[in-house]
């Protein structure tokens, strides 16, 4: 089913060129004014056939496809959310000439910047699946990579704590010919990761690329080298103490029909050395980190062998003093590559869960507002039967958001850096549990109702908190800051956000017990139901006492 999102990546991206092409064509020529406002409506209509083709996408790969119906769903809720098809129209009238003439371009022109920046993020989040499993495959082969790099780290110490005690030079050649041979091994299988990612991205990589890197730079120096900046500007200016001979023409001005000297390219060897230099930026761009220390590290190996078959071995030792220096500045390069993936992987999974949850709010608030509209009419004047057909449907509609924070909370548990939100999650399922079953029965009282509005509240809150964490992150993000150290797993949120969440269960706790302490008189209930649901409040007041005291010793860090 991947075809398909592909389909609606590329009519997305059509969608984006037509409005960009709008915005490009604000206050036309008059005899084109007419046309701006048919062309948005199109637009519109076109995009409106698309939000339509998603939710059927969505329900024909349902059963083949549940995670890929799943995004296309979220792809929906998005586009609802951010009122695309609304803005459309907005902008559509904003185009359409009043009586008199006059056409609102500023208007339109905003509207059209805000709408850009919204399909854009569909675009990304109809991407996101195929994104997250490239970033968890480039996590695992960093992590693969830094595994490999602490391995030779060591090795490479334990040879030079072994030259600096005045070992046998034969053992520590032989030693130190393997460290080498590994850290060989090491550069072969990051040129062949580089080489591969080069290959699908669409690149031409070349056999043994490290090697020939090294000789196309050798090719490089061989060539004369293009003179720098101040070489022409001292060659193109004379001196106070010089004057050019009347026989010599100017270098910045040469005379008419005067071919270029060689200090100065051409028009087309400047565009040749911009190309070459965009195929360089953009094969350095895909070679893995650390790549460049690597080999420097493996250059002082060597130097070290050299020393060490002439017995030298204090200058063997500063030679493998080097080398590990080169492979510490590796390993912090893979680290640095590692942390920011982590990132971008807990960025996603903000915007999976945001969504998600934005999902269960839209069908969850309908819930509430019919079991509030079935409950209106008074017992007397109902129709059993009906009343109960509609209250067994939105039992119905409650287990489907039941299954999707099932799905979150399985998420969450993966994720696992969260101590509230799982236990909000948690929670969550048991009211959706009990309002499911109460509706099922034809019971749309009072406390039906407060369930139903403590799920809302959870929902809210949760979309709040992640909706906060990314705004945190993208404004990090412009400012440039970032962590120093090891690469930590980030928190899905910050301990406040989770503090302030737990206070939130710990009232709903409060408010149910003062509702079903309100509903039966006595310190004892004796129906079975409330007896069963209290005890499950008595179960999630020990969950919370247990997610604090977590949360407390930072067991989720």
């Amino acid at each position: 089913m991947r075809k398909h999102s592909i389909i609606l990546v590329s009519l997305l991206a059509v969608v984006l060129c037509r409005v960009e092409f709008l915005r490009a064509d604000d206050q036309p020529a008059a005899d084109e004014q007419a046309r701006l406002d048919i062309l948005q409506q199109a637009l519109k209509n076109d995009y409106d056939r698309l939000e339509k083709k998603l939710l059927e996408l969505a329900e024909y790969t349902s059963r083949t496809d549940p995670d890929r119906a799943r995004l296309l769903m979220d792809v929906r809720s998005e586009s609802i959310s951010r009122r695309i098809s609304s803005k459309m129209q907005r902008i559509t009238q904003s185009l359409t000439p009043s009586d008199e003439g006059d056409v609102l371009y500023g208007d339109a022109l905003s509207g059209q910047e805000e709408l850009l920046t919204d399909l854009a993020a569909l675009i990304k989040l109809l991407q996101s699946e195929d994104e997250r499993d490239r970033i968890d495959a480039e996590i695992a082969r960093i992590q693969d990579l830094l595994k490999d790099t602490n391995r030779i780290i060591g090795q490479q110490k334990d040879v030079r704590a072994d030259t600096e005690r005045g070992g046998e030079p034969g053992e520590l050649q032989s030693d130190q010919e393997q460290v080498a041979e590994d850290a060989e091994r090491l550069a072969e299988k990051i040129a062949q990761q580089d080489a591969q990612r080069q290959a699908e991205n669409g690149g031409e990589p070349q056999e043994g690329d490290s090697q020939e890197n090294e000789s196309s730079e050798r090719e490089g120096d061989s060539q004369d080298p293009e003179p720098s900046e101040s070489e022409n500007s001292e060659s193109s200016e004379p001196s106070e103490d010089s004057e050019p001979s009347e026989g010599e023409s100017s270098d910045s001005e040469p005379s008419e029909g005067q071919q270029p000297s060689q200090g100065q390219p051409q028009q087309g060897q400047q565009q040749q050395g911009q190309s070459q230099q965009g195929q360089q930026q953009q094969q350095q761009s895909e070679q893995t980190p650390g790549r460049e220390q690597l080999e420097q590290a493996r250059e002082q190996m060597q130097k070290a062998i050299e020393q060490l078959q002439q017995q030298k071995l204090d200058e063997a030792s500063d030679e493998q003093d080097a080398a590990i220096a080169r492979l510490e500045e590796m390993k912090a390069e893979l680290e640095e590559i590692l942390r920011q993936l982590r990132e971008e992987e807990r960025k996603m999974m903000l915007a999976q869960l945001e969504a998600r949850f934005q999902r269960m709010l839209e069908l969850q608030l309908d819930i509430n507002n019919s079991t509030l509209k079935l409950d209106r009419v008074p017992p007397e004047e109902r129709d059993d039967d009906r009343h109960l057909a509609q209250a067994t449907k939105l039992s119905r509609d409650e287990q489907k958001n039941l299954t999707e924070a099932e799905k979150a909370l399985m998420l969450l548990k993966e994720e696992g850096s969260s101590v509230a939100f799982p236990e909000a999650v948690e929670m969550m399922i048991d009211n959706m549990d009990f309002v499911s079953r109460r509706l099922q029965r034809g019971q749309t009282e009072e406390t039906t109702q407060l369930l139903e509005r403590l799920i809302v509240e959870s929902l809210e809150e949760m979309i709040f908190a992640l909706q906060r964490e990314m705004e945190k992150q993208d404004q990090q993000q412009q400012d440039g800051e970032s962590q120093q150290g090891q690469p930590t797993d980030p928190q899905l949120v910050d301990q406040l956000a989770e503090l302030k969440l737990i206070r939130s269960l710990q009232l709903q706790i409060n408010r149910l017990t003062r509702q079903y302490g309100d509903t039966f008189e006595g310190e004892q209930a004796d129906d079975p139901d409330a007896f069963g649901f209290l005890r499950k409040l008595a179960e999630r007041q020990a969950r919370i006492q247990e997610a604090t005291y977590d949360l407390s010793i930072g067991k989720n860090k």
